[in-house]
C-alpha cells in the first residue's frame, strides 16, 4: 500500500484528485484515501495500530470496488480482457483478516500491549 499511494502524494496528487473527482470522489476522500496508503501502509509493516488501520483500508476497499463496479464498469472477473475488481475484494477480504488477527508476536502492538 506505501507503494502504491506514494505517486498519490507525490508526482501524481493532481493528476489522482483530477480523475478521482471524475467519478464523484470528493478531493477531500482521495487526500485521506492517499495518506492512508502511506502512513497507514508504514503503520502495518510495523505492526502498529493493526486492527484499526486494517479496518480503514477495509473501508478504502470496499469503496474502491464500489466505485470500479458502479461508476467505472468493472467486472469482478475478467480473465484479463478488462480491467477488474477482484483484487480490491481479496485486499478487503486480508485487511479484515489483520483486523481480526491483529499484528503478530512481532509489532509494535504486542511491544506497547495495544
Amino acid at each position: 500500500m506505501v507503494m502504491h499511494g506514494i505517486p498519490k502524494v507525490a508526482e501524481k496528487k493532481d493528476e489522482t484528485t483530477e480523475r478521482m473527482d471524475t467519478v464523484g470522489v470528493p478531493k477531500s476522500a482521495t487526500v485521506f484515501s492517499s495518506l492512508l496508503e502511506v502512513a497507514g501502509g508504514a503503520s502495518l509493516l510495523l505492526g502498529f495500530m493493526v486492527p484499526v488501520v486494517s479496518s480503514l483500508f477495509v473501508t478504502e476497499m470496499i469503496g474502491t470496488a464500489l466505485i470500479s463496479k458502479e461508476k467505472m464498469g468493472k467486472q469482478f472477473l475478467s480473465g484479463g480482457e478488462r480491467p477488474s475488481y477482484e483484487l480490491n475484494v481479496i485486499y478487503a477480504i486480508t485487511f479484515g483478516t489483520l483486523a481480526v488477527i491483529g499484528g503478530g508476536d512481532f509489532s509494535l502492538d504486542r511491544l506497547f500491549g495495544l
